[in-house]
């Protein structure tokens, strides 16, 4: 019995020294900006010390910092009742309630925050982010977010050109001619790799009114076939209003296409859009596009683009959890030289795309397309006015690895028919993308 009440003694002298060692590893985690560290040495202990002063407010601010906002929430609730006074515990408690968007329990704390008189920073901080509120701003109104990509793959035609190697070329004189194309003028098959980059940036203005602005690029590379390597860059910024359930977009867009380290061709022009959300699973979308393609010492082929996009997106029930976008499109490429109407066309397609959610983090889809264009005038080489369909069938998986990691393959097929021989061709690619979401 003396032995049993002895440890039991010594039990109560160390395990206060104990708790005092762990709360003086966290302070210093803390201050090293280790707020995660920190919370996982308190978090067991919050059972035993929850409701001493020291304690949650070490446990409070680590919960914060590191983004566990629930239990730093009753932590700071637990110190307030302690220290009532406690104004920049009750600032942070302000700021966790609006950036989990419940506005009302925000604006109450603020409000008891500036009755209170604090200090002048504190004051000055949360009359800025109550009016916010009030303005029915977002708790941060510049969200920031991106992707870097990995490509590796194989193309069986990677400058899109016929397989023929003969042409036949009317000739008003005695009917028509043969005409054997090049090697490198027919289709060429290569593997290559690709890197690919973007960002986005949203800045809320007002409650229903911001700015955005998306920037890409990419750029793939070749196995042997250098002359079709490419460079993609662009850039699309405008200004988007929300109302109710409706969307409404005025952007401009700028790309630029590189083709073996030179300048190819460039788009500009202005869009804009309206998306419509019918109940919880379905929306409407519509949009459009006016602007010039301009071709880097070939002037002769420039052309006014316009286009106008119906959409529709529907997310079904069930355990797969279906998903279908379907859109149709309309428009015109208007060559601006008038010697040479052929060099533009009318053209109209359909898109759509469906996926399906398998198993947790693995889902599969496909996307259908399919273009159709009709040129302006009669090719001068083959004294007919060239017509195209085009279509694309693609078939690939959705596997996150990881939070925020995407690893997907994928295979696309694409035919072009066309009434000249000289332009149909089919492609297959093959693929393999690791993106990952930032």
């Amino acid at each position: 019995m003396t032995k049993l009440l002895s440890i039991t003694l010594l039990c109560f002298v160390l395990l206060p020294a104990y708790a005092s060692d762990a709360w003086q590893e966290a302070e210093s985690l803390l201050k090293l900006g280790k707020a995660e560290a920190a919370y996982q040495i308190l978090a067991p202990m919050e059972e035993e010390y929850a409701g001493e002063a020291t304690f949650d407010s070490l446990l409070a601010r680590s919960a914060n910092q590191s983004g566990h906002y629930t239990e730093a929430i009753f932590a700071y609730e637990r110190l307030l009742t302690i220290t009532p006074g406690d104004n920049e515990a009750r600032y942070q408690l302000a700021r966790i309630y609006y950036r989990l968007g419940e506005t009302a329990k925000a604006e109450n704390t603020y409000q008891q925050l500036l009755s209170s008189s604090p200090e002048k920073q504190i004051q000055t901080s949360a009359e800025k982010e109550l009016e916010a509120i009030q303005k029915g701003m977002l708790f941060n109104p510049t969200k920031i977010s991106g992707y870097l990509g990995l490509t590796i793959g194989h193309d069986s035609n990677v400058n899109g050109a016929t397989n023929d190697s003969t042409l036949i070329i009317p000739d008003l004189g005695s009917g028509s001619s043969v005409s054997y194309l090049p090697a490198s003028f027919q289709e060429q098959s290569d593997s290559f790799r690709a890197l690919l980059a973007g960002i986005t940036i949203d800045h809320q203005l007002s409650r229903n009114l911001s700015l955005y602005g998306k920037g890409s690029i990419s750029t793939r590379t070749h196995n042997s076939q250098d002359a079709f390597d490419s460079d993609q860059f662009a850039i699309d910024f405008g200004v988007k209003l929300d109302h109710q359930t409706n969307q409404y977009l005025l952007g401009y867009v700028v790309s630029e296409y590189r083709l073996d380290g030179d300048e190819y061709r460039q788009l500009r022009g202005a869009k804009a859009s309206w998306s419509h959300v019918l109940s919880r699973n379905r929306a409407f979308h519509v949009s459009g596009f006016h602007g010039q393609v301009e071709y880097n010492g070939q002037d002769i082929k420039d052309v006014d683009r316009s286009t106008i996009a119906l959409g529709y997106t529907v997310l079904l029930s069930g355990s797969l959890a279906p998903r279908i976008k379907a859109s149709i499109y309309f428009g015109e490429e208007d060559n601006l030289n008038s010697l040479t109407p052929h060099l533009g066309h009318n053209l109209n397609g359909v898109q759509m795309v469906g996926e399906l959610t398998l198993n947790g983090p693995l889902k599969a889809y496909t996307a259908l397309y399919h273009e159709r264009r009709d040129y302006g005038g009669q090719d001068p080489l083959f004294l007919k006015t060239r017509k195209d369909h085009q279509t694309t069938f693609a078939l690939g998986l959705k596997y996150e690895p990881a939070p925020n990691w995407e690893l997907v393959p994928e295979i696309r097929y694409t035919d072009n028919d066309s009434n000249l021989s000289s332009y149909e061709y089919d492609r297959l690619q093959a693929n393999l993308l690791l993106l990952k979401h930032f």
